[in-house]
């Protein structure tokens, strides 16, 4: 027992000893040969960049720009490593490096790394390239950027990602990307990572080929939501484009044919076909879509698993008569029914019955139009209990109100310029509520020959067009739409339509619901109403074709597929606007 004890106190002792010679010992120097391998001396530094060439051989850095440099490391010494880094490129040029050296300290190391990040054996990024990294991120999005340099992009895509402050997962984004280039054909010509142009809150994987492109749409945590491939082709000597899609989050595909015409602005629609699928794989319909008999109108029928068969939009004219007869039957995403029906005779003729109704029942639009040919000079036209008696003089334009007997005079003296031939022409079409509101919301009128030119002029008030009733009215719900309005004056844009709280809601939720329902081959389709990139114009030019199809429907084919998906899927935002448009 009294041996154990002595052991233990033995082994006490020892380590007490121990401690006790440590505290006597000199306190030990860190590793010197470390510390001199990296400590800075400034004049070290100043010798060795007075000594550094350039890519012509001659000094670098000339004694202002030396002079600058030693200022700076001088009171930031920790700069020299990153900045002598970037300096041992010859192609960095002395105003570049100096640029460099007015970073922060940590973004100039950031650019340091960036710089050494190699592509094929060579440094990715130019010192240019490098100056507009540095000139456009600083902290955390040069770190951000750093994370994505690794995805196959242009700099201006990797800058405008990292500056992206919805792009969360960086190294998600870097394999999105990849994963594209190494799935695709080697004649890539383009590959992009861009926020969807459709949704801001989504993004989209871009590739440009030769022949067409490839999208991979995601969503805001970069899960793929659709795929969508175009391809163009030729086929007996005309040039068409190919839209085939796989969108998951509906279980649908779908295949859309466009003729493409280098005399037109965008592709034509001739067909397409959709297939919806339940969550378990079973076909729930078969959607089709082809030209009709009526230019501009097109034939949509949805087809059951059993044969049935649901007509939605059809156009058809009478060969023995002549009469043209569209009709419509469509619900849109959140159950509003929109029944339509027009005919016309080749006289000009006209009846339309326009009807809305959302899912609860409640009429939002009811809408009964009628235009009669009298003569040459004189027609009547009528919307619901309003009737206008239309005569056309040799130097002006009077239209009646049946109802109080007012009549309003539009003189065209001063206010029909170019080709007034097509402009009387077109008027002569226009109901008379119509007419009375051209006279109150332009100054002037413009003929022109082709109605694809046609605009409004907010600053002048003026509408260029042709002899298009669907045109002409597009333009004038474009001048309803600024009718309160003087750009001169910032503050009156308050009074557009386009500005009304209520309709941007309507038109915004209608179009979350759009967006959610179809990917890009459907999207495209209506790029005219919905593209984020174009800020305003959107709900504009939303609002100027309301105007039209609330008179009348679209007959060019160009614009066919535009006017039936803002008819068939914003008839809320129609509804509305049918009584903004008519105060």
């Amino acid at each position: 027992m009294d041996m154990q004890v002595n052991n233990l106190t033995s082994v006490n002792k020892i380590g007490t000893q121990k401690t006790q010679t440590k505290k006597f010992l000199p306190a030990q120097k860190p590793d010197t040969f470390e510390k001199s391998a990296n400590k800075f001396n400034l004049d070290d530094a100043m010798t060795e960049l007075s000594n550094l060439k350039g890519i012509t051989g001659k000094p670098k850095f000339n004694d202002e720009k030396l002079e600058f440099i030693k200022g700076e490391l001088s009171k930031t010494p920790e700069k020299w490593q990153p900045f002598k880094t970037l300096v041992q490129n010859p192609k960095v040029i002395s105003s570049i490096a100096c640029d460099f050296l007015k970073k922060d300290t940590n973004d100039l190391k950031n650019i340091a790394e960036i710089s050494q990040i190699k592509e094929n054996d060579a440094p990715k990024f130019s010192p240019l390239e490098l100056k507009n990294i540095s000139n456009s991120l600083a902290g955390k999005q040069l770190e951000k950027f750093k994370s994505l340099s690794g995805a196959s992009l242009g700099i201006d895509n990797l800058i405008k990602l990292a500056q992206n402050d919805k792009l969360k997962n960086t190294e998600k984004a870097v394999a999105k990307v990849n994963e594209m280039k190494a799935n695709c054909p080697s004649n890539i010509l383009d590959l992009r990572l861009d926020t969807d142009e459709y949704d801001n809150d989504a993004f989209a994987v871009t590739a440009t080929l030769m022949n067409g492109k490839k999208v991979e749409l995601l969503d805001k945590d970069l899960n793929r939501t659709a795929i969508d491939e175009t391809q163009n082709i030729t086929r007996n000597g005309k040039q068409y484009q190919i839209k085939k899609s796989v969108d998951y989050r509906n279980n649908t595909t779908s295949k859309v044919t466009l003729e493409m015409n280098k005399k037109l602005p965008q592709p034509v629609l001739i067909n397409e076909i959709r297939v919806v699928k339940d969550k378990n794989g079973k076909k729930v319909r078969t959607e089709y879509t082809t030209q009709s008999d009526v230019a501009g109108v097109l034939n949509i029928k949805h087809v059951m698993p059993d044969g049935t068969e649901k007509v939605l939009s059809s156009g058809y004219v009478d060969p023995k008569t002549g009469i043209t007869t569209v009709k419509k039957n469509m619900v849109s995403l959140d159950g509003t029914k929109t029944e339509y029906l027009y005919e016309d005779d080749p006289q000009g003729n006209r009846i339309s019955d326009y009807k809305i109704t959302d899912k609860n029942g409640k009429v939002l639009l009811n809408n009964s139009l009628s235009f009669e040919v009298v003569n040459d000079k004189k027609f009547i036209s009528s919307k619901n209990d309003q009737k206008y008696e239309i005569t056309v003089e040799d130097k002006a334009i009077n239209v009646k109100d049946m109802k109080d007997g007012k009549t309003s005079t539009i003189n065209f003296e001063n206010y029909i310029n170019g080709n007034q031939e097509k402009i009387l022409t077109v008027m002569k079409k226009m109901p008379g509520e119509e007419l009375i509101a051209l006279s109150k919301n332009t100054k002037q009128l413009e003929g022109i020959d082709d109605i694809l030119h046609s605009t409004y002029g907010a600053v002048n008030k003026r509408i260029k067009t042709g002899d298009n009733l669907f045109v002409m009215l597009h333009e004038l719900g474009h001048a309803k739409d600024y009718g309160e309005v003087d750009v001169k004056e910032k503050e009156t844009l308050t009074k557009s339509i386009f500005n009304n709280k209520n309709i941007n809601e309507i038109f915004e939720k209608e179009k979350a619901q759009f967006n959610k329902a179809f990917p890009s081959a459907q999207r495209d389709h209506i790029n005219y109403f919905i593209k984020t990139s174009d800020v305003g114009d959107g709900i504009q030019e939303a609002i100027a074709e309301s105007n039209a199809l609330l008179s009348t429907y679209n007959n060019d084919d160009l614009f066919s597929i535009r006017s039936q998906y803002l008819q068939q899927y914003f008839p809320k935002t129609i509804a509305q606007l049918s009584h903004e448009l008519n105060k």
